[in-house]
């Protein structure tokens, strides 16, 4: 909470969040303003916008998305539907700041040119599996195919956050599925521009 002002008869509450999930969902919103008093209560109504719930809801709906793309190809798609349409009924509400910039972070990530990334979101988390099982092998090949996507994201849209993200949450476990072998370690390093990477990626190499 960073600010409180009286408007009418309300009390607007000025905030910032932060919401993270284990397979590396991060989302970080600096723009939230709600009403509040004691006593109120939180309304899921899928008719009148509700400031607080909705919100909520909004970033839930983000993270659910993400983490069923692990288990399945766009299996999230349902869910990022369902934030669009809270983010449609939020900007036709009073209470609307925000919600443009938060629709065009929702378009980003569902973009075409992110596509090759949600869509290797399963074959990553194949690769934590059968690493964890000692098939190093098997881990690789389909690593390579989360490469191979990461490629095709970098070559349309580099520099972009959320493969920043994604990278954040995984680059251990990257270096740990292509340890010793020098040729894709350093294509990791070329796709990941974080210098702290760099590193682990280099004490993975031979």
């Amino acid at each position: 909470i960073e600010t409180v002002r009286k408007k009418s008869e309300e009390k607007i509450y000025k905030a910032q969040f932060q919401i993270k999930s284990i397979s590396g969902e991060t989302f970080y919103d600096k723009e939230w303003e709600f009403p509040y008093q004691i006593g109120y209560a939180l309304e899921h109504n899928q008719v009148q916008f509700d400031p607080i719930s909705h919100f909520l809801d909004y970033y839930a709906y983000l993270v659910l998305a993400g983490e069923l793309d692990t288990y399945g190809i766009n299996l999230g798609t349902p869910y990022y539907d369902a934030a669009v349409d809270i983010a449609n009924r939020a900007l036709s509400s009073k209470y609307s700041r925000g919600w443009s910039n938060r629709i065009k972070e929702l378009q980003k990530i569902t973009h075409i040119h992110l596509r090759p990334l949600r869509e290797a979101k399963p074959d990553f988390f194949e690769a934590e599996y059968f690493y964890q099982e000692g098939k190093y092998e098997e881990a690789k090949e389909h690593g390579l195919k989360v490469l191979d996507a990461i490629e095709k994201v970098v070559k349309y849209w580099p520099n972009n956050r959320y493969l920043d993200n994604f990278f954040d949450a995984h680059y251990k476990s990257f270096s740990q599925i292509f340890k010793n072998d020098n040729k894709n370690l350093e294509r990791l390093m070329n796709y990941d521009n974080n210098q702290q990477h760099r590193k682990i990626y280099e004490n993975a190499m031979k």
